[in-house]
């Protein structure tokens, strides 16, 4: 059936040369089992029979991480890496829409704010600088319900309260917990920012989930452990006994600034401890330095850490990740979904194991009406956990 542009389905096929020329190559696979169609001959004996197949069209990633180490376990970065060379993962910088929430309300809750503070869920209107129209932003739902607690804003995704929330608590505390987490180098101070208009990727958005998940303490997402050199000396070490976030490098590598040359994440902090060495019968290299994180340690306050996770693991409970539930495991997380349902997201944990789920387009456009991260991300993550 042709699909239309807003993703419906077109008329249903009724005989093959609606849809097929002779000549035309089609991709098949073969079928275990295949049914006498009704009112039609069954393949002969003997014969093969086959079912059509095809290419997915829409395009997504999968990224999971030990919460404690930052260490990547897997990552699915597209359809096929012979088919595009495009990491999904890495590399597709989307809007993350309401994933960006918990950042947002644990800003508010190490602020002051508590779960059970009411904010206002009613229609807000906001300046966007001069000659530039208001902006008004609008719940999913296209209604509102009046006083919330933060608590159910976040559970229901109430795009109305996070704005609000966002000017109580003002950009600049906003922008500084989404720069520490490392979703973005540097936060534009607009207030649809509070929303998920930014942009970032699906390692960096799972990276700072893990770090919600830990505790809230530092995390550098890594798919290397260790490198030695050819007489077995390591001459690269991701983490040591004392700090799981620090590295071990062989001599001096100045400050380590971010992707966007920003403030330096790592600074050098003396030379390494030889009883660090994570490799049985190994050793450092001569002069191998110890590099630690220049970020706070922790992120936010504890007590809003917890909070924080307590509260998005009511999304999954009752509110918009209730699909994930069907686990039936303690989980926490939160969908995403752009405007237009361009882009799906559901991020979440376990206190083991954090994985993030992204579908889109490579060409942004809809998925289709309804197509929320509830729906097109939320059971990906569910089948894989």
């Amino acid at each position: 059936r042709r699909t239309r542009s807003d993703q419906r389905l077109g008329a249903a096929v009724r005989r093959a040369a609606d849809v097929l020329s002779p000549g035309d190559i089609v991709l098949v696979g073969p079928v275990a089992a295949a049914p006498k169609p009704h009112g039609r001959r069954a393949a002969p004996a003997g014969e093969a029979a086959y079912g059509l197949r095809q290419l997915p069209d829409v395009g997504g990633a999968v990224v999971v991480m030990d919460p404690k180490t930052g260490r990547v376990l897997a990552m699915v970065g597209g359809w096929s890496f012979r088919q595009s060379q495009f990491n999904r993962a890495t590399q597709a910088k989307r809007q993350p829409g309401s994933a960006i929430k918990p950042l947002v309300y644990v800003t508010a809750l190490d602020e002051g704010f508590t779960p059970s503070s009411v904010v206002e869920d009613s229609p807000i209107e906001l300046s966007q600088g001069p000659g530039l129209p208001p902006w008004r932003p609008v719940n999913y739902e296209g209604t509102y319900v009046g006083p919330s607690t933060l608590r159910e804003a976040l559970v229901h995704s109430r795009n109305l309260v996070t704005a609000r929330l966002a000017t109580m608590i003002g950009l600049p505390a906003i922008a500084r917990t989404v720069e520490n987490f490392d979703v973005m180098s540097k936060m534009p101070l607009y207030y649809s920012m509070a929303l998920g208009a930014g942009e970032t990727t699906l390692l960096r958005l799972t990276g700072a989930y893990a770090m919600l998940d830990n505790g809230g303490h530092w995390l550098l997402p890594s798919v290397i452990d260790v490198v030695q050199d050819r007489d077995g000396r390591i001459i690269y070490q991701k983490g040591v006994k004392s700090c799981a976030a620090c590295f071990v490098a062989a001599g001096p590598q100045g400050d380590l600034g971010s992707d966007s040359g920003g403030n330096a994440l790592y600074r050098a902090a003396g030379p390494a401890d030889p009883s660090g060495v994570g490799v049985p019968d190994a050793q450092y290299v001569a002069n191998a330095v110890l590099y630690r994180p220049t970020k706070p340690d922790p992120l936010v306050d504890p007590v809003a850490d917890y909070e924080i996770v307590s509260m998005m693991q009511g999304v999954v409970e009752h509110g918009t990740g209730i699909k994930v539930a069907a686990v039936g495991k303690p989980l926490a997380g939160k969908t995403g979904t752009t405007s237009d349902w361009f882009d799906g997201w559901f991020v979440g944990f376990s206190p083991d194991l954090v994985a993030g789920v992204y579908v889109g387009f490579d060409d942004p456009r809809t998925l289709g009406q309804g197509e929320v991260g509830g729906n097109v991300a939320a059971p990906i993550f569910r089948d894989f956990m």
